[in-house]
């Protein structure tokens, strides 16, 4: 990965075609995104914050591709989920998480 480069191209050609075989095993699998904590969210600029913006969009364009269900989303605010339901900074609380795909 070059410097600036978040995404991989061979990582998500692999990821599908994880997917395609979960398929042809009898699976149907569900793509889940959960949240990062809000201050993750306050620095714009960081790696991780330019990460889960850049992931996000092509999680949901596989689940469109390969018509698998895609639920949750990194950003809490899109699930509702309050600062004081995270355990750290990437991990949410059950009651946070329980919003995930209402």
């Amino acid at each position: 990965m070059t410097d600036g480069e978040l995404i991989q191209p061979f990582a998500v050609d692999s990821y599908k075609s994880f997917v395609k075989w979960l398929r042809a095993q009898g699976h149907e699998p569900i793509l889940l995104m959960t949240p990062y904590h809000h201050n993750v969210w306050k620095a714009p600029n960081a790696p991780t914050t330019k990460a889960l913006l850049a992931v996000e969009p092509i999680v949901r364009e596989l689940g469109r591709q390969l018509n698998v269900v895609v639920v949750g989303s990194f950003d809490p605010k899109g699930i509702g989920c309050r600062e004081e339901e995270f355990w750290d900074s990437m991990h949410a609380r059950a009651t946070c998480l329980t919003r995930i795909g209402q």
